[in-house]
């Protein structure tokens, strides 16, 4: 359940955030918009499965080129302090391309008319993001603060592909505990209430958004 709450911590915040940065960078198109774009949608076109395989060589502690442009030494995958942090790594890149997706549409739906007028205010870039682009995409970002929640809170499929809840269990999720009980050690019961307590977790989640959401997410 640690680990579980921990993915979710660090997964949210990070991929919101760098999706939210990406998007403000590219609101404006330019001479190579079409290019940055790509760039940025790129990790849709490849699977978790996939983009595992990739980082695993990225990660590799001897010839990963990780390590060797941050100048490191570092088992990533196999050291209990980075092995997590890995991972949610390699899901905020999954994710990432749908995220900005999302949010660039929002941001490039807003009125002209509003951003001229804080303009004419002489609203600063920082004021005219924090008091009213936020405000005005809130319901986007509520969006993706509720599927990326549940999707933390899901998490399984990296862990049975790079490191089976290992080293030393710090990469050990409740669904990952939920498969391991049902399907290497034939628990079906302890599994099943593994699964009752996950949908607990994730229903209070959700609750605990739209609760959040009446306070903090504005509709026009």
């Amino acid at each position: 359940m640690f680990n579980t709450l921990k993915h979710l911590v660090m997964m949210v915040p990070s991929t919101i955030g760098l999706s939210l940065l990406l998007a403000l960078f590219s609101d404006k198109k330019s001479r190579f918009s079409r290019i940055y774009e790509t760039l940025f949608c790129l990790s849709m076109a490849v699977s978790t499965a996939v983009a595992g395989k990739i980082f695993q060589m990225l990660f590799n502690p001897s010839l990963g080129i990780i390590n060797s442009v941050l100048g490191l030494d570092i088992s990533w995958l196999t050291d209990k302090r980075y092995a997590l942090p890995a991972l949610t790594v390699i899901l905020v890149w999954t994710e990432l391309g749908f995220s900005y997706i999302y949010l660039t549409a929002a941001i490039r739906n807003l009125s002209e008319d509003v951003l001229e007028s804080a303009d004419v205010e002489g609203a600063s870039r920082l004021q005219k993001v924090w008091r009213i682009v936020l405000p005005l995409i809130s319901p986007s970002l509520f969006y993706l603060f509720c599927t990326l929640s549940v999707s933390s809170m899901i998490m399984v499929r990296l862990v049975l592909i790079l490191t089976q809840g290992g080293p030393a269990g710090s990469t050990e999720t409740l669904i990952y505990r939920m498969y391991n009980l049902a399907y290497n050690n034939s628990n079906y019961s302890s599994a099943y209430a593994l699964g009752v307590v996950v949908f607990v977790m994730v229903l209070g989640l959700m609750v605990l958004n739209f609760w959040m959401e009446k306070r903090s997410v504005f509709y026009e």
